[in-house]
């Protein structure tokens, strides 16, 4: 848990009581499956979106900064088990959740005690503003004190939306012209414009597989196996305890027998596309290490699929195409057991 600065306690404490006006229209309800908004603020490069969680047990919204965000959001409702469950740690994202005390995380208890905004430890049940950030490269964390002066700005301007979509529902069909984002311009008022969203597929970056690592792949033998693949979020020991924790992924193969397969722990912290781009060697020294390319091979990760058929024209194995690999669970816990020993977020 970061230390918490006396001078940021009031941003805090304004945005607690935006968070609570902003539950009490009840944006999930507001907001349809394909309804979303933008906020451009004033000295930012891109624009926030509006996330709705209308599936969560608590009320919650998240601003998710880029076009390449939104495309992600819509993929995500279009596309069963589409994009990766991970999608939201490849963007700048900031979180505002409304859950009962007993819920709340021990370092987000901290959090609300050390801004002032615990009122009554004592009541289990007493619902609270919880706060979250992410970067690129790093899990949720507790916001900085930049970030709940951008937060307060971007509340502000979905108090504004809700207010206006309240009596206008069509505010926020993107048929009518676009996605709607208010702009802050340079006197601090709020502006409407329309913008087309970019097509995912445009944003959407194809692993590509080397040259090299072809060759090498074309090469092994062929096995009677059937595997499962996912690129794994793994726990990672040794993080410090005041500072933002990284996010390690690992190339994960689960057989049908019970014998599981792991790469490296791969850091993010360059983004998801230089994730991806160690994903075809991590794959190449899985099959060496099992002894061939297994005859079947099943994932549920878009990327993940997208790089096994480049690889499907140089070995004729079959690939499965799987909305829940059932394996995976089993496979990931005795994964991170193993790299909970290795200290790798030191």
């Amino acid at each position: 848990m970061r230390r918490i600065l006396q001078t940021e306690k009031p941003t805090w404490q304004r945005c607690a009581r935006l968070a609570g006006q902003l539950a009490k229209f009840n944006p999930g309800q507001l907001f349809g499956p394909f309804a979303t908004a933008g906020i451009h603020l004033r000295g930012e490069e891109h624009p926030y979106f509006l996330d709705v969680l209308r599936l969560t047990p608590y009320p919650a919204i998240r601003f998710v900064k880029g076009w390449k965000a939104l495309a992600e959001i819509y993929a995500r409702i279009q596309i069963q088990n589409f994009p990766s469950p991970y999608w939201i740690l490849g963007f700048p994202v900031l979180e505002v959740a409304q859950m009962p005390l007993k819920e709340i995380a021990p370092d987000e208890r901290l959090f609300l005690e050390r801004t002032g905004l615990l009122s009554d430890p004592k009541d289990e049940n007493e619902v609270y503003g919880v706060f979250h950030s992410t970067i690129p490269g790093y899990l949720p964390w507790v916001p900085d004190a930049a970030e709940g002066i951008l937060l307060e700005r971007l509340l502000e301007g979905t108090l504004g939306i809700l207010l206006r979509v309240e009596k206008d529902a069509g505010l926020l069909d993107p048929r009518n012209g676009g996605v709607l984002v208010i702009r802050e311009n340079e006197s601090g008022r709020w502006e409407d414009t329309r913008m087309e969203p970019v097509p995912f597929a445009i944003l959407q970056k194809t692993p590509e597989v080397p040259k090299e690592s072809l060759d090498a792949f074309s090469r092994l033998p062929m096995i009677d196996l059937d595997l499962e693949l996912e690129l794994l979020l793994i726990l990672a020991s040794g993080q410090h305890p005041r500072r933002r924790p990284s996010a390690f992924f690992a190339l994960v193969g689960a057989e049908s027998h019970g014998t599981v397969f792991y790469g490296e722990a791969l850091s993010s912290s360059e983004g998801f596309d230089k994730l991806w781009e160690k994903v075809p060697g991590e794959l190449l020294r899985m099959f060496q290490k099992i002894g061939g390319v297994p005859t079947t091979l099943q994932a549920s990760s878009q990327r993940l699929l997208q790089l096994l058929h480049q690889l499907a024209i140089y070995r004729p194995f079959k690939l499965v195409h799987q909305t829940k690999l059932t394996r995976m669970p089993k496979a990931a816990e005795a994964v991170n057991q193993f790299f909970l020993t290795k200290k790798i977020g030191s």
